[in-house]
């Protein structure tokens, strides 16, 4: 700040943990984190605070010998069980879900620490940010990360702005582009997410894995889609070359000036945009959750085919239903429900009775609820009747012939996760539910729609729903379905992009009459020219 410079820096991001991204250490290691004495001393505190008395721990971790002062931390064994099994048993795990909870809170504790004194030393005068909030980043990994406690750094007057590099499993040229966090949840609060876009280009060592680009064409496809999210999100990129060289083309360079230029011009003119899809994911059902591959079938695999389904849509925290700027939304997808309270689940049923929308829980919907018997909270938040399995199956189903869905799927294709084997199995015994489709393993349905009061509620046993499905699903809850096909659609009413998934002629579906303009060429688009 002493430095002549001084005048042209806007801002600071602070770093920590596993590539200075706040993660823990461990997130990528099989010795996992933290175990140190200090860490140790803090989780005592954290369950002091949170149970008050030996008593009180110990009918919580169901362990008569277990006390404040000498609590231990969970071993890998406890942290990891193996096996399929995606929850946690809630009268014997407790050990672990205190611990996933403790670490998420403290990684937040340290990055708001700091924030505070950035925010301080620079007398409020300059933006503060850092990388923080990946929820759909870490697969298996998610609870190990730290990254859960996203409401704490998202509500802090001391974050203005948060940034991730792009989602890394599904980026190739043909698929699509998404953040890593709930960056809709972010820029409702009137902060800035910040896009690293870190694509490897076509320059790039042709080892570099990641999605890179082979080909300059492909590379342009690549930085014009990630454009697309970015212009159209409402954030901001930063176009990462992390050795040199990845970018030192006349092409590539003249392209991001005219993206440059267009993101400056649309800045004075740009409107409110509401999508008609809200996806949420809850962190807190994480903790649990066992780490297994579920968590990236129902988080991260759903989320990035999501530019797939056809229309624009918003990702946000569950534990932001109920503030007062939350859109209303046509249909709410609730990817990993599990851990409603009843205020959380009044929040929910409020919101949709509000717009007569259409919800769609996935799994294990309400299955850890703090009142009753699970088949009980499950319905009490879905409004139909589930049954588990304890027994293992994979989380498919078959559409039936006859459901009006069965037009965009074909019948005897199964749908859902096609490697994924998960326990228990879920399936619904609701006469008055419509049955959409019925489980492969046993036949039972594991796919329906209940008409509530004032609202539409769908129940998916399957998990990893193609955007197929997400489109009919939409279609028929009302939302405006811009494009037919599988490819990657960018759009916030004012600007659309679209990113083939592969060859052939796309039809795009305005929701209102209008001209059309390409934004590179400034030149009107007709059906003759149209590409």
């Amino acid at each position: 700040r002493q430095a002549p410079y001084a005048d042209r820096i806007l801002g600071y991001i602070f770093y920590n943990g596993y590539t200075a991204e706040w993660q823990m250490w461990g997130t990528w290691q099989s010795s996992r984190d933290d175990y140190s004495e200090p860490a140790l001393r803090a989780f005592r505190a954290f369950l002091s605070d949170r149970y008050n008395s030996d008593n009180r721990l110990q009918s919580a971790w169901a362990d008569p010998a277990a006390a404040l002062a000498t609590a231990a931390m969970p071993d890998g064994a406890r942290r990891r069980p193996g096996g399929p099994r995606v929850l946690r048993d809630p009268d014997r795990e407790r050990q672990a879900i205190d611990f996933y909870e403790f670490i998420s809170n403290m990684d937040a504790d340290a990055l708001l620490h700091f924030a505070r004194i950035v925010r301080e030393a620079t007398a409020g005068k300059s933006l503060v940010g850092t990388y923080y909030g990946y929820l759909t980043a870490h697969g298996i990994n998610q609870q190990d990360s730290g990254h859960l406690a996203a409401r704490r750094v998202f509500d802090s007057p001391d974050i203005d702005f948060l940034a991730s590099p792009p989602n890394y499993w599904y980026r190739k040229p043909g698929e699509a582009g998404t953040f890593m966090s709930a960056t809709d949840s972010f820029r409702l609060r009137g902060k800035l997410w910040l896009d690293e876009s870190d694509h490897r280009t076509f320059l790039t060592d042709p080892k570099a894995g990641y999605g890179r680009a082979d080909t300059l064409e492909e590379t342009l496809g690549v930085f014009w889609r990630e454009f697309a999210e970015v212009l159209t999100k409402r954030a901001a990129v930063s176009w990462y070359d992390m050795s040199g060289g990845w970018f030192s083309h006349p092409r590539i360079l003249s392209d991001m000036g005219r993206a440059h230029e267009i993101l400056r011009a649309s800045l004075p003119r740009r409107k409110a945009f509401a999508a008609e899809i809200g996806v949420f994911v809850d962190p807190r059902s994480f903790y649990w959750m066992r780490p297994t591959a579920a968590n990236a079938a129902l988080v991260l695999n759903q989320m990035t085919t999501m530019p797939q389904s056809g229309a624009p849509w918003d990702f946000c925290l569950l534990e932001d239903i109920d503030r007062p700027w939350m859109p209303d939304y046509r249909l709410y997808i609730f990817l990993n429900a599990f851990s409603i309270d009843p205020s959380r689940r009044e929040a929910i049923h409020a919101k949709l009775r509000r717009s007569g929308a259409t919800a769609l829980f996935v799994y294990a919907a309400g299955y850890l609820g703090s009142e009753g018997e699970p088949r009980e909270t499950m319905r009490q938040l879905t409004g139909i009747r589930i049954a588990a399995s304890d027994v293992e199956g994979k989380p498919q189903v078959l559409l039936e012939e006859a459901d009006p869905l069965a037009e965009i799927w074909p019948v005897g294709k199964p749908l859902g996760a096609k490697q994924l084997t998960v326990a228990p199995m879920f399936h619904v015994e609701d006469p008055q539910a419509r049955v959409i489709g019925r489980l492969v393993d046993s036949g039972q349905p594991g796919l329906v729609a209940k008409r509530m009061d004032g609202w539409t509620s769908i129940y998916s046993a399957a998990i990893e729903l193609p955007p197929a499905l997400i489109r009919g699903i939409a279609r028929s809850a009302g939302v405006h379905i811009w494009i037919d096909s599988d490819d990657a659609l960018y759009t916030d009413g004012e600007f659309v992009g679209v990113h083939a998934a592969g060859d052939g002629e796309k039809i795009l579906r305005l929701p209102v009459a209008a001209g059309v303009v390409d934004a590179v060429s400034v030149q009107p688009v007709t059906s003759e020219n149209s590409t």
